[in-house]
């Protein structure tokens, strides 16, 4: 994919890790894809690995203006998981409502609708609906496209 960082994973394509570039220098990045209680559905995290620590965490503002390259390589590892994983939805949401506006505002700009291999459904008043840009989702779920 242009401009994506270059990944590593794991072999079940579950756990992926790239770096980030820019001025507050290099981070770690772990895009995460975890089983939940419906074994269709996986949760995606974006998480910043704390090198001092080892934790990771989502609730970091790394400010590396890279977003764009972070969020691309993040779509790289959705399509990987996808691939190797057709079955399966990937849900994610924004841990804030800045982050979720972001993420609607990557789908609409990355993942260009009108030839994408994945369906997006977005969640409204706790109903999935088709993708739409003017809908202020809180949630979003994704899988690969079924092309009958």
């Amino acid at each position: 994919m242009n401009n994506a960082y270059q990944l590593s994973t794991n072999l079940d394509k579950t756990i992926f890790t790239f770096e980030s570039h820019g001025p507050r220098g290099i981070i770690t990045k772990v895009v995460e894809f975890r089983a939940t209680l419906n074994p269709n559905i996986y949760n995606m995290a974006l998480l910043d690995w704390n090198r001092a620590d080892g934790s990771l965490s989502d609730m970091t503002r790394s400010g590396n203006r890279d977003i764009e390259r972070v969020l691309i390589s993040v779509y790289a590892a959705m399509l990987q998981f996808i691939e190797h994983h057709p079955e399966k939805w990937i849900y994610f949401t924004g841990t804030t409502q800045s982050r979720i506006r972001l993420y609607r505002i990557a789908i609409l700009k990355i993942l260009d609708l009108n030839n994408i291999p994945v369906e997006v459904l977005c969640e409204l008043n706790k109903k999935w609906i088709p993708f739409e840009k003017s809908v202020n989702c809180t949630a979003f779920i994704v899988r690969k496209k079924i092309i009958l």
